[in-house]
């Protein structure tokens, strides 16, 4: 049986966005960020390889957005 979907990847990303927006990309760390999302720094790193990558969805998301709105 297959496991149910979460939210887990969604939480990191909110957890993401609000600790870039207030420490920056280089002044936040996983382990923060984990902490914000109530999940592991390993799940972080199951959904995304590293912190850059994990930036990298962000912007994309981000811009993703603005560019619909235009």
């Amino acid at each position: 049986m297959p496991r149910p979907r979460s939210d887990i990847r969604l939480r990191i990303l909110h957890a993401a966005r609000a600790r870039f927006a207030a420490k920056g990309v280089d002044g936040s760390s996983l382990r923060s960020i984990a902490a914000a999302a109530r999940t592991s720094i390993g799940m972080i790193y199951y959904y995304f390889p590293s912190k850059d990558a994990l930036n990298f969805t962000h912007d994309e998301e981000v811009y993703g957005r603005l560019l619909g709105d235009l």
